[in-house]
Protein backbone atom coordinates (compact mmCIF):
# COMPACT_ATOMS: atom_id res chain seq x y z
CA UNK A 1 0.00 0.00 0.00
CA UNK A 2 1.64 3.40 -1.12
CA UNK A 3 2.68 5.02 1.89
CA UNK A 4 3.25 9.18 2.11
CA UNK A 5 5.83 8.93 4.50
CA UNK A 6 8.01 8.03 2.08
CA UNK A 7 7.55 10.94 0.64
CA UNK A 8 8.58 13.26 3.29
CA UNK A 9 11.68 13.25 5.99
CA UNK A 10 9.29 12.94 8.82
CA UNK A 11 5.94 12.17 9.13
CA UNK A 12 2.95 10.76 7.17
CA UNK A 13 1.27 14.53 6.37
CA UNK A 14 -2.18 15.37 8.38
CA UNK A 15 -5.53 15.63 6.52
CA UNK A 16 -4.99 19.84 7.50
CA UNK A 17 -1.37 19.50 6.39
CA UNK A 18 -0.47 21.23 2.98
CA UNK A 19 0.36 18.92 -0.66
CA UNK A 20 3.60 16.92 -0.36
CA UNK A 21 6.02 17.92 -2.85
CA UNK A 22 8.05 14.82 -4.04
CA UNK A 23 11.59 14.60 -2.77
CA UNK A 24 14.81 14.17 -5.08
CA UNK A 25 14.17 10.25 -4.77
CA UNK A 26 11.32 9.36 -6.45
CA UNK A 27 8.95 6.83 -4.44
CA UNK A 28 7.31 4.08 -5.75
CA UNK A 29 4.02 5.77 -6.56
CA UNK A 30 1.16 3.43 -7.39
CA UNK A 31 0.77 4.50 -10.98
CA UNK A 32 3.40 4.82 -14.00
CA UNK A 33 4.70 8.01 -14.51
CA UNK A 34 5.20 9.03 -18.65
CA UNK A 35 8.25 9.94 -20.17
CA UNK A 36 9.44 13.43 -18.94
CA UNK A 37 6.19 13.13 -16.70
CA UNK A 38 7.01 14.99 -13.22
CA UNK A 39 4.41 15.01 -10.40
CA UNK A 40 3.94 18.60 -8.67
CA UNK A 41 1.98 17.75 -5.37
CA UNK A 42 -0.28 15.15 -3.62
CA UNK A 43 -3.04 15.23 -1.08
CA UNK A 44 -4.13 12.34 1.52
CA UNK A 45 -7.58 11.85 1.03
CA UNK A 46 -8.07 8.96 3.18
CA UNK A 47 -5.75 7.29 5.80
CA UNK A 48 -8.10 5.05 7.77
CA UNK A 49 -6.77 1.95 9.71
CA UNK A 50 -9.74 -0.32 11.35
CA UNK A 51 -10.34 -3.74 13.35
CA UNK A 52 -9.84 -6.09 10.50
CA UNK A 53 -7.93 -3.68 7.36
CA UNK A 54 -7.28 -0.41 6.44
CA UNK A 55 -8.09 2.10 3.55
CA UNK A 56 -6.23 4.78 1.88
CA UNK A 57 -6.81 7.38 -0.67
CA UNK A 58 -4.12 10.16 -2.39
CA UNK A 59 -4.83 12.88 -5.22
CA UNK A 60 -2.26 13.05 -7.23
CA UNK A 61 -1.29 16.26 -9.14
CA UNK A 62 1.25 15.70 -12.19
CA UNK A 63 2.15 18.22 -14.90
CA UNK A 64 0.14 16.96 -17.05
CA UNK A 65 -2.42 14.62 -15.10
CA UNK A 66 -4.85 14.58 -12.28
CA UNK A 67 -4.75 11.11 -10.73
CA UNK A 68 -7.19 9.53 -7.86
CA UNK A 69 -5.79 6.14 -6.03
CA UNK A 70 -7.40 4.35 -3.69
CA UNK A 71 -6.23 0.85 -2.00
CA UNK A 72 -7.44 -1.52 0.62
CA UNK A 73 -6.71 -4.51 2.67
CA UNK A 74 -8.30 -6.39 5.16
CA UNK A 75 -7.76 -9.97 6.69
CA UNK A 76 -9.97 -11.27 3.57
CA UNK A 77 -9.36 -9.30 0.24
CA UNK A 78 -7.57 -6.49 -1.02
CA UNK A 79 -8.37 -4.30 -3.69
CA UNK A 80 -7.02 -1.45 -5.87
CA UNK A 81 -9.03 2.37 -7.85
CA UNK A 82 -7.33 4.01 -9.59
CA UNK A 83 -8.72 6.83 -12.15
CA UNK A 84 -6.95 9.44 -13.98
CA UNK A 85 -8.32 12.79 -15.96
CA UNK A 86 -6.08 14.75 -18.62
CA UNK A 87 -5.02 18.00 -16.84
CA UNK A 88 -6.05 19.96 -20.39
CA UNK A 89 -9.28 18.69 -20.47
CA UNK A 90 -10.69 19.45 -16.62
CA UNK A 91 -12.79 22.34 -16.05
CA UNK A 92 -12.87 22.41 -12.35
CA UNK A 93 -13.16 20.32 -9.33
CA UNK A 94 -16.91 20.18 -7.81
CA UNK A 95 -17.45 19.13 -4.19
CA UNK A 96 -20.78 17.29 -2.67
CA UNK A 97 -21.09 16.61 0.54
CA UNK A 98 -24.15 15.38 2.52
CA UNK A 99 -25.37 14.02 6.10
CA UNK A 100 -28.44 12.43 7.41
CA UNK A 101 -31.49 10.74 6.22
CA UNK A 102 -32.48 11.64 2.60
CA UNK A 103 -36.43 11.51 1.48
CA UNK A 104 -36.10 7.49 1.05
CA UNK A 105 -34.60 6.99 4.45
CA UNK A 106 -37.09 9.63 5.79
CA UNK A 107 -40.28 7.99 4.73
CA UNK A 108 -38.61 4.87 5.60
CA UNK A 109 -38.23 5.45 9.14
CA UNK A 110 -42.05 7.40 9.30
CA UNK A 111 -43.77 4.09 7.47
CA UNK A 112 -41.91 1.88 10.27
CA UNK A 113 -43.38 4.02 12.86
CA UNK A 114 -46.87 4.47 12.03
CA UNK A 115 -46.55 0.69 11.08
CA UNK A 116 -45.94 0.34 14.84
CA UNK A 117 -48.48 2.52 15.99
CA UNK A 118 -51.05 0.74 14.07
CA UNK A 119 -50.30 -3.07 14.90
CA UNK A 120 -50.22 -1.92 19.02
CA UNK A 121 -53.61 0.16 18.25
CA UNK A 122 -54.32 -3.57 17.17
CA UNK A 123 -53.40 -5.60 19.72
CA UNK A 124 -55.27 -4.06 22.03
CA UNK A 125 -58.32 -4.08 20.69
CA UNK A 126 -57.82 -8.09 20.05
CA UNK A 127 -56.54 -8.36 23.81
CA UNK A 128 -59.72 -6.80 24.82
CA UNK A 129 -62.01 -8.92 23.01
CA UNK A 130 -60.79 -11.62 25.28
CA UNK A 131 -61.40 -14.41 22.83
CA UNK A 132 -59.00 -17.90 21.82
CA UNK A 133 -58.91 -16.17 18.68
CA UNK A 134 -58.36 -12.59 19.27
CA UNK A 135 -55.65 -13.40 22.43
CA UNK A 136 -53.90 -15.30 19.17
CA UNK A 137 -54.12 -12.05 16.94
CA UNK A 138 -52.67 -9.95 19.91
CA UNK A 139 -49.78 -12.14 20.36
CA UNK A 140 -49.16 -12.03 16.50
CA UNK A 141 -50.01 -8.24 16.02
CA UNK A 142 -47.29 -7.35 19.13
CA UNK A 143 -44.72 -9.74 17.58
CA UNK A 144 -45.16 -7.45 14.54
CA UNK A 145 -44.98 -4.60 16.41
CA UNK A 146 -41.55 -5.57 17.32
CA UNK A 147 -40.22 -6.47 14.44
CA UNK A 148 -41.73 -2.69 13.06
CA UNK A 149 -39.46 -0.88 16.08
CA UNK A 150 -36.80 -3.08 14.80
CA UNK A 151 -37.31 -2.05 11.34
CA UNK A 152 -37.35 1.48 12.38
CA UNK A 153 -33.84 1.25 14.20
CA UNK A 154 -32.74 -0.89 11.13
CA UNK A 155 -33.61 2.23 9.01
CA UNK A 156 -32.91 5.45 11.21
CA UNK A 157 -29.23 3.88 11.03
CA UNK A 158 -28.49 2.13 7.55
CA UNK A 159 -30.16 5.15 5.55
CA UNK A 160 -28.40 7.70 7.46
CA UNK A 161 -25.68 8.69 5.63
CA UNK A 162 -22.89 11.27 5.89
CA UNK A 163 -21.03 11.26 2.17
CA UNK A 164 -18.36 13.51 1.16
CA UNK A 165 -17.50 13.36 -2.50
CA UNK A 166 -14.83 15.09 -4.95
CA UNK A 167 -16.15 15.26 -8.69
CA UNK A 168 -14.38 16.40 -11.40
CA UNK A 169 -15.74 18.54 -13.95
CA UNK A 170 -14.63 17.94 -17.51
CA UNK A 171 -15.77 17.25 -21.06
CA UNK A 172 -18.29 14.62 -20.66
CA UNK A 173 -19.68 16.22 -17.37
CA UNK A 174 -19.57 15.58 -13.85
CA UNK A 175 -17.64 12.77 -12.85
CA UNK A 176 -17.06 11.35 -9.18
CA UNK A 177 -13.22 11.36 -8.47
CA UNK A 178 -13.41 9.59 -5.35
CA UNK A 179 -16.20 6.63 -6.16
CA UNK A 180 -19.43 6.07 -4.60
CA UNK A 181 -20.38 4.79 -1.34
CA UNK A 182 -20.92 0.69 -1.19
CA UNK A 183 -23.76 -0.50 -2.57
CA UNK A 184 -25.54 -4.00 -2.69
CA UNK A 185 -25.78 -5.42 -6.68
CA UNK A 186 -29.42 -7.30 -7.38
CA UNK A 187 -26.65 -11.19 -7.53
CA UNK A 188 -25.57 -10.10 -3.99
CA UNK A 189 -29.38 -9.34 -2.28
CA UNK A 190 -30.60 -12.59 -4.14
CA UNK A 191 -28.03 -14.51 -2.29
CA UNK A 192 -28.77 -12.70 0.55
CA UNK A 193 -32.34 -13.48 0.80
CA UNK A 194 -31.52 -17.31 -0.16
CA UNK A 195 -29.16 -17.43 2.89
CA UNK A 196 -31.16 -15.13 5.65
CA UNK A 197 -34.79 -14.70 4.31
CA UNK A 198 -36.86 -12.61 5.97
CA UNK A 199 -34.28 -11.61 8.41
CA UNK A 200 -32.44 -10.14 5.26
CA UNK A 201 -32.20 -6.98 7.30
CA UNK A 202 -30.23 -8.66 9.98
CA UNK A 203 -27.70 -9.05 6.51
CA UNK A 204 -27.56 -5.57 6.07
CA UNK A 205 -26.72 -4.65 9.32
CA UNK A 206 -23.70 -6.93 9.05
CA UNK A 207 -22.80 -5.55 6.25
CA UNK A 208 -22.75 -2.37 7.67
CA UNK A 209 -20.52 -3.37 10.43
CA UNK A 210 -18.28 -5.35 8.45
CA UNK A 211 -17.53 -2.03 6.38
CA UNK A 212 -16.93 -0.37 9.52
CA UNK A 213 -14.49 -2.81 11.14
CA UNK A 214 -12.77 -2.84 8.01
CA UNK A 215 -14.04 -5.34 5.25
CA UNK A 216 -14.21 -2.44 2.23
CA UNK A 217 -13.01 -2.08 -1.33
CA UNK A 218 -11.26 0.27 -2.70
CA UNK A 219 -14.03 1.71 -4.48
CA UNK A 220 -15.80 2.32 -0.93
CA UNK A 221 -12.58 4.77 -0.02
CA UNK A 222 -15.04 7.86 -0.22
CA UNK A 223 -17.58 7.38 2.60
CA UNK A 224 -14.08 7.70 4.99
CA UNK A 225 -13.37 11.05 3.37
CA UNK A 226 -13.32 13.91 5.62
CA UNK A 227 -15.09 17.10 4.88
CA UNK A 228 -12.11 19.06 5.51
CA UNK A 229 -9.71 17.34 3.21
CA UNK A 230 -12.11 17.38 0.38
CA UNK A 231 -12.73 21.35 0.79
CA UNK A 232 -8.53 21.47 0.69
CA UNK A 233 -8.29 19.30 -1.92
CA UNK A 234 -11.04 20.71 -3.91
CA UNK A 235 -9.52 24.36 -3.11
CA UNK A 236 -5.63 23.67 -3.84
CA UNK A 237 -5.52 20.74 -6.58
CA UNK A 238 -8.13 23.18 -8.53
CA UNK A 239 -5.47 26.12 -8.25
CA UNK A 240 -2.72 23.87 -9.28
CA UNK A 241 -4.75 22.15 -12.37
CA UNK A 242 -5.10 26.21 -13.24
CA UNK A 243 -1.43 27.11 -12.84
CA UNK A 244 -0.74 24.48 -15.37
CA UNK A 245 -3.43 25.04 -17.45
CA UNK A 246 -1.94 28.14 -18.39
CA UNK A 247 1.83 28.10 -17.57
CA UNK A 248 2.13 24.30 -18.41
CA UNK A 249 5.54 22.25 -17.90
CA UNK A 250 7.16 25.62 -16.75
CA UNK A 251 4.56 25.40 -12.87
CA UNK A 252 7.05 25.15 -10.10
CA UNK A 253 10.08 26.37 -12.01
CA UNK A 254 11.48 29.97 -11.41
Amino acid sequence: MFDAQTETTNSTPAPTSPPVAPTSAQPDYPFRLLPDETVLAFWPLVQAKMRLGKIASYVFVTDSRLIYSAEAKSIVSSSTHHREFQISTIKGLDVNRHRGLSDVGFAAVIGSALTFVGLILLTIIFAALDQDFTRLLAVLTGVLAVGAVIAGIFNLTMLRTSDTLLLVNGPEGTTHLAGQGRTTNAMEMLMLLAVFGPFISIAQLLISRAGAWGIVRATDAAQFASAESVDRISYEAGALILDIQARGKLVGKA
